[in-house]
């Protein structure tokens, strides 16, 4: 089967009178939509359908922070593969964007993760200013709406700037936005360090009004 870094894996947050309930719901359609279109691509990729699946901090903190406080919204977690080039992240944000529109429901994706990443010694300490203003210009030409020359950009901002899971979690959002086929206002909340990172809060809402 591989090693666990090989794979990608669509959590599906069970419950039922056999299972323990996560805090969140989930939602099973959804996930094996995603898969299944994963496999027919060619993509390796599993359903993680189990209770005890662990949720990573950066996966509950954004919804609990910013988007759900009160844990009532259905969320389907997708993990990052660390074997995969960028190209293969931007695939899946495709086949997510696709899944998602063929629910009929108001669906966001959330892309959890650092921009530069270069990680140092004090949680107060942001990133080289060379790296900040490359987070900037991302920030920047997201905002405004350049959404492919973003993609094109992004192995040499991925090289330069080092972002978090090697920036495979922004090429899967781009994936999503270009295969949505909208346009979206941005809203840039906030820009802040961690221990040699940088870290951008944006939301982007869909002109029509649909996240």
């Amino acid at each position: 089967m591989g090693k666990p870094r090989d794979w990608y894996a669509v959590v599906f947050l069970a419950s039922g009178p056999r299972q323990s309930a996560y805090d969140y719901p989930g939602d099973y359609e959804l996930a094996a939509d995603i898969i299944a279109r994963g496999r027919a691509a060619g993509l390796q990729c599993v359903l993680a359908n189990d209770v005890h699946y662990p949720l990573d901090y950066g996966t509950v903190m954004p919804m609990v922070c910013y988007l759900d406080r009160g844990q009532k919204l259905p969320m389907v977690p997708v993990s990052v593969c660390l074997s995969a080039r960028l190209e293969e992240s931007f695939e899946w944000g495709r086949h997510i964007a696709m899944a998602a529109r063929e629910t009929g429901k108001r669906v966001g994706f959330v892309a959890s993760g650092s921009v530069s990443h270069k990680l140092v010694r004090g949680p107060d300490k942001g990133p080289k200013p060379e790296d900040e203003e490359l987070d900037h210009r991302f920030a920047k030409m997201l905002a405004a709406g350049e959404y492919r020359q973003v993609w094109q950009w992004l192995p040499e901002f991925a090289k330069a700037a080092e972002p978090e899971m090697g920036g495979r979690h922004l090429a899967m959002m781009m994936g999503a936005i270009v295969e949505s086929k909208e346009t979206f206002e941005a809203t840039v909340h906030a820009y802040g360090p961690s221990s040699g990172s940088g870290n951008y809060v944006i939301s982007l809402l869909a002109r029509g009004g649909q996240p």
